[in-house]
C-alpha cells in the first residue's frame, strides 16, 4: 500500500465533513490557506505530545502510579486507572496541545478578527491535522505487523477516530469563538452579569470551558474503547452522531449571535 493510498484512506472521512461544513457555512468566511495552515499545524500538536512524552516519562505511567497510591481495592483499581489514562494522559494531553497549536498559530498570523464560525473551524483543522498524522501511524503500524485485516482498520479509523477529533475541536473552538463575540449580544445569565466587567477573564474561562468539554468527550470515546473494545461500536457511533448534531448546533448558535451582534451595533452607531 503506497503512501498517498495511506493518507487518502486516513483523511477520506475528515475531507467530507469538513467540504460539507465549508459549503454550508457563511460564503468566504474561511480562509482556505489559512485553513490548511491549520491541518498542517495538527501535526505540530502530535509532536508536542510526543515531546511530553520524551521530556516526562513519568507522565506515561501516571495512571498506575496514581491509582496504586491512592487505592488497594482491586476492582476499582483498574477502572480508576483506565479513566486517568483516557481523561488525562491521552484526552486532556493531546486536546491542551491542539489548543497550544492553535494559539500560537494564531500569534504568527499576519490578518486577524475570523468570523466565530471560522475560528470553530480552523480549530477543527487543527485536529483533523492531528488525527492524519495519527491515522499514518496505525497504518503503518497495522501492515507493519501483518495484520489480519489492515484496511478495515484504517477506514473504520477514518470514520471513526478522526471524526471524533474533528468534533473534539469544534467544541473547543466553539467556546473559543463564543468567548469573542462581545458580552450582551444575547440573552444574559447570571455569569454574563458577573464577568461583564472583566471580558478578559471571560474568554479565559471560556478557553477553559471548551479544554474540558473536549477532554471529556475525547476521554469518554477512547474510555469506550478501552472498557469494550470493538464490543463497544455501537455506543461510539452513537456518540459521533451526537457530537456531529451538537457542533452544527454550535455552528448555527454561532453564526446566529454574531448576527445579532453585528445587527445591534449598526443600531447603536446610529
Amino acid at each position: 500500500m503506497g503512501f498517498m493510498s495511506l493518507v487518502f484512506f486516513s483523511i477520506i472521512a475528515g475531507l467530507i465533513y469538513s467540504g460539507i461544513i465549508y459549503v454550508t457555512v457563511p460564503y468566504k468566511i474561511i480562509d482556505l490557506k489559512v485553513a490548511f495552515g491549520y491541518l498542517l499545524g495538527g501535526s505540530l500538536a502530535v509532536a508536542g505530545v510526543m515531546g511530553v512524552h520524551e521530556l516526562f516519562p513519568w507522565w506515561l505511567s501516571l495512571g498506575h502510579d496514581l491509582t496504586v497510591y491512592l487505592f488497594d481495592w482491586s476492582p476499582i483499581i483498574n477502572l480508576f486507572k483506565l479513566q486517568l489514562e483516557n481523561f488525562i494522559q491521552v484526552g486532556f494531553l493531546e486536546e491542551f496541545m491542539k489548543l497550544g497549536v492553535f494559539t500560537l498559530y494564531g500569534f504568527v498570523r499576519t490578518e486577524k478578527g475570523d468570523h466565530p464560525v471560522a475560528t470553530m473551524f480552523y480549530m477543527m483543522m487543527i485536529s483533523m491535522g492531528f488525527a492524519l498524522i495519527e491515522n499514518y501511524a496505525y497504518a503503518i503500524g497495522a501492515f507493519g505487523s501483518n495484520a489480519e485485516y489492515p484496511y478495515q482498520t484504517l477506514i473504520i479509523r477514518s470514520f471513526t477516530a478522526t471524526l471524533g477529533h474533528m468534533i473534539f475541536g469544534l467544541i473547543t473552538g466553539f467556546w473559543l469563538a463564543l468567548g469573542r463575540i462581545p458580552i450582551g449580544t444575547y440573552s444574559r445569565s447570571w455569569f454574563d452579569v458577573v464577568v461583564n466587567k472583566t471580558p478578559t477573564i471571560r474568554r479565559w474561562i471560556f478557553i477553559v470551558i471548551g479544554l474540558v468539554g473536549a477532554t471529556l468527550f475525547h476521554g469518554l470515546y477512547n474510555f469506550n474503547f478501552d472498557t469494550f473494545g470493538g464490543a463497544v461500536m455501537g455506543i461510539i457511533y452513537l456518540q459521533l452522531t451526537v457530537g456531529l448534531l451538537a457542533t452544527s448546533w454550535c455552528f448555527k448558535h454561532i453564526n446566529d449571535t454574531f448576527r445579532k451582534s453585528k445587527k445591534k451595533k449598526l443600531t447603536v452607531s446610529k
